[in-house]
Parts: structure tokens; C-alpha cells; sequence
């Protein structure tokens, strides 16, 4: 699945991603782009060796994969 802005910000605004869980994990990325797995700050310290979506960790768990059928009836595409 790919990402982009106008999900991630849709995903923030309707609470299904803790906001401020979101900027404590990605402090440094400007809110203009979608950030990366490499981004996160779990995993600059060490403590996450997934190489997953973040969207899809903060959504779905670090290690589970997103389920398309779910998304299409999010309407996240």
C-alpha cells in the first residue's frame, strides 16, 4: 500500500492515529511529507527492526500487514 499525505492526515484527524504518539515518533519530519520506516525514532534507538509502513504500524501493530479490504472500506487508497 502506498501512502500519502491527504491518508496520513485523514488518518490523524479522525483519531485512528494518536497524534502526539505520531510526533514523539517522528519529530524531525516536516508534516509537508509522509515519513519513512528509517524515520522513526523506534527504530534510530533500536527497539524496532520491522521495515513495515509506519502508517501501517501505528494502525495495525508492528508486525502485521495492512488488510486491503479494511482499507477500501476506509476509503484509503
Amino acid at each position: 500500500m502506498i501512502y500519502n499525505l491527504n491518508n496520513l492526515n485523514a488518518l490523524l484527524d479522525a483519531g485512528d492515529i494518536d497524534r502526539d504518539n505520531w510526533k514523539r515518533h517522528f519529530a524531525d519530519v516536516p508534516d509537508t511529507r509522509v515519513p519513512t520506516c528509517r524515520d522513526c525514532l523506534d527504530r534510530k534507538n533500536g527497539s524496532c527492526r520491522d521495515n513495515g509502513h509506519p502508517i501501517e504500524c501505528f494502525l495495525y501493530g508492528s508486525k502485521s500487514q495492512a488488510n486491503e479490504s479494511l482499507l477500501k472500506k476506509m476509503n484509503i487508497k
